[in-house]
């Protein structure tokens, strides 16, 4: 994030190797979005809705994700960099501030705004489904063993291997809405995952 005398808080990733880097701008009026291609401004008090939560990334551990909701359009932005293949970059020192900030002009422009803080239920969906599946594949791992095919020992090892993070991420917060003056009140960015 730049910090320069005057210079507008700006926050800049990209969400993975095929898109380019996107740049954020907190600008007076709004929120300035700018890719290679495009640009736009979505004005702070046309978003509607906030939602606040984390994912674990083998790589970098918890990664914080923001998506706003404005007009039907959807900005996602995180806390993880891709720098290149198999190159996570950990950009929480700057996202932090500057998500803060955004919410901050966000629930000084649109009070009505919905904050939402934890695990969405579609996310959660998807990993009691994952959870699901790897305990079929276990099953299925032991009536291999039992029939005599040592090939059923990869799919209970798999299974054992990755339910822990499934269920870690099970066992996270599920989405709640947080009272927009409660979070002006709040001390910062990390106390709004906290509570």
């Amino acid at each position: 994030m730049s910090k320069a005398a005057g210079a507008l808080p700006v926050y800049t990733f990209r969400s993975n190797l095929f898109r380019s880097e996107r740049r954020f701008t907190l600008t007076s009026e709004g929120l300035l979005v700018e890719s290679r291609r495009r640009r736009a401004l979505i004005l702070y008090r046309d978003i509607a809705s906030v939602q606040l939560h984390q994912v674990d990334i083998r790589a970098t551990g918890p990664v914080d994700r923001c998506g706003l909701r404005a007009h039907g359009r959807t900005i996602r932005l995180q806390s993880a960099h891709v720098a290149g293949p198999a190159n996570l970059q950990d950009r929480r020192t700057s996202y932090e501030p500057f998500v803060w900030r955004l919410i901050l002009r966000i629930i000084s422009a649109n009070p009505d705004v919905r904050v939402m803080v934890g695990t969405p239920w579609p996310s959660r969906l998807g990993w009691a489904f994952t959870l699901v599946l790897l305990v079929a594949g276990g099953l299925g791992g032991l009536a291999l063993l039992f029939s005599g095919d040592w090939g059923g020992l990869w799919l209970i090892a798999a299974a054992l291997a990755s339910s822990p993070m499934v269920i870690a991420m099970l066992n996270r917060r599920p989405s709640r809405r947080m009272d927009t003056a409660m979070l002006a009140a709040s001390s910062g960015y990390r106390n709004l995952l906290a509570s």
